[in-house]
């Protein structure tokens, strides 16, 4: 599961304009330790060091202003749990947690002593598949993610959103097969935005 989402978070900073880069090449042994980590690099508005975003909660227009993202992908076991797991928000709470109390070194590069001055550049990413909408859970959750370092989150929900408009130009889909499996999926009509609420989070 977290190699399809990733594959998903790779294609869209790529179709945004953002060069993709597996782990940290300057440390190939630390950094298979660190997976799934990505590091990201706008292409377009590579200047704009003076980013700051809406909100922890991150949406594209947040992520387009980036300049340079480590971006983590955590919480799919949510998913592999089913949509039960994800729409309760206690539940969402108490798994990201519990993976974030157990694998914080492997699932955030910057909280490694080698990467920090590699990283001390760059925005720290989480992407997670659904935040809660009730409280206390999301503040927890939020405040949560913050104590290890994370600056911005962002939902599998908003990046998929994304690639579903992207389908309306073929020419983006490249020799993806994750976009590809979505364009299958809508032009036979079942890609459609109440089967989206299997995200639904924001």
């Amino acid at each position: 599961m977290i190699e399809q989402i990733e594959s998903y978070v790779i294609d869209y900073f790529e179709l945004n304009g953002f060069l993709v880069r597996r782990g940290l090449g300057d440390f190939p042994v630390v950094a298979q330790k660190c997976y799934p980590s990505l590091i990201v690099r706008n292409l377009k508005e590579e200047s704009l060091d003076e980013f700051e975003p809406s909100g922890f909660q991150w949406f594209s227009s947040d992520v387009m202003k980036a300049s340079r993202v480590v971006v983590s992908v955590i919480g799919t076991e949510l998913l592999e749990l089913g949509k039960r797991a994800i729409s309760s928000d206690k539940k969402i709470q108490q798994v990201v947690q519990k993976k974030l109390n157990a694998k914080q070194a492997q699932l955030f590069p910057w909280a490694v002593d080698e990467f920090q001055q590699t990283l001390d550049k760059h925005w720290h990413l989480a992407v997670i598949p659904v935040l809660p909408l009730s409280e206390p859970h999301r503040t927890d959750l939020l405040e949560h993610l913050k104590v290890f370092g994370v600056e911005g989150v962002i939902t599998v929900r908003t990046i998929l959103d994304n690639l579903v408009q992207k389908l309306e130009n073929p020419t983006d889909l490249q020799n993806s097969p994750s976009l590809k499996s979505l364009l299958i999926l809508k032009q036979l009509d079942l890609l459609k935005i109440r089967q989206m609420d299997l995200f639904s989070g924001e």
